[in-house]
């Protein structure tokens, strides 16, 4: 198998966060996949954080932000669509160490290159990317065996508002592992995700003599080249809605984000996934 660049067209957050968790299912190559996607307005909790503690319910209800939980941990994020999502497939067997913290080191200090490309001002320090002293990338990690699923932020026209608003977290230092630690964020000025693409898929190795696609950020229209990108297959399609009726649009899932309790329905997803011929 080759490299793969996915994309999707929904802005669904319950869906898009069931899709990242089908197509890492999925993955089985020596090589990185990538994928672009997009939101709607949302807050994403991390896997194990507390729902109340983390986001002002009632701001979030009256603004009609949707609310969910990923699989990976990581503090809570706002999502719309002034904000590109990515996420990365590596098999870390063919990464230089196998230690979480150098994984990520490695990955965050790659993703740093790539920015950098852009101008100055950009800087990383623990799971984020800062450009003038203020965040504009936060990331969050799911390993399964040597499988890694490492996904990240990019705001460019983000309501920040809405960000500082539905986001309760403003300690910069929280005695829980699990809080989000707060920063100020700011948009990329002037983003150009053509070049930042470019400098970020040399990091990875990924090359491609295929043509190239444009993306109309501002309004999340992805216009892709048929040659050039690849779209999730009918089986990552099939597991994707599965996973968003069954766990992640679930409110017990969202609410509490206690995987045990969903393993069962997992492992029921997965069989009838098996019994369907593709």
């Amino acid at each position: 198998m080759t490299s793969r660049e996915i994309l999707n067209n929904s802005t669904n957050p319950y869906y898009n966060l069931a899709l990242d968790h089908a197509i890492f299912l999925s993955y089985n190559d020596s090589n990185p996949w990538v994928r672009y996607w997009q939101n709607k307005p949302s807050v994403i909790l991390g896997k194990g954080q507390e729902l109340s503690k983390e986001v002002n319910i009632k701001y979030c209800q009256r603004e009609k932000i949707v609310i969910c939980r990923r699989i990976s941990g990581g503090g809570a994020v706002y999502h719309d669509l002034g904000n590109l999502n990515v996420s990365i497939f590596l098999n870390t067997k063919y990464l230089p160490s196998n230690s979480i913290k150098e994984i990520h080191d490695l990955i965050l200090g790659r993703m740093l290159l790539a920015f950098k490309n852009l101008g100055s001002g950009y800087s990383k320090k623990e799971n984020a990317i800062f450009y003038n002293g203020r965040k504009i990338s936060g990331t969050a990690a799911y390993r399964q065996s040597n499988k890694l699923l490492y996904h990240f932020t990019i705001l460019f026209d983000a309501n920040l508002i809405h960000l500082e608003n539905a986001l309760l977290a403003k300690d910069q230092m929280p005695k829980s592992k699990r809080a989000s630690r707060y920063a100020p964020t700011i948009n990329i000025p002037n983003f150009d995700f053509h070049q930042w693409r470019k400098v970020f898929l040399k990091q990875f190795s990924i090359t491609t003599s295929k043509e190239d696609f444009e993306v109309d950020l501002a309004k999340a229209q992805w216009i892709p080249h048929s040659k050039y990108v690849d779209f999730p297959t009918i089986s990552e399609r099939n597991l994707a809605k599965d996973l968003e009726k069954e766990i992640y649009s679930d409110k017990e899932w969202i609410n509490t984000g206690r995987w045990a309790k969903f393993i069962n329905k997992f492992n029921q997803v997965m069989q009838k996934q098996v019994q369907i011929p593709f």
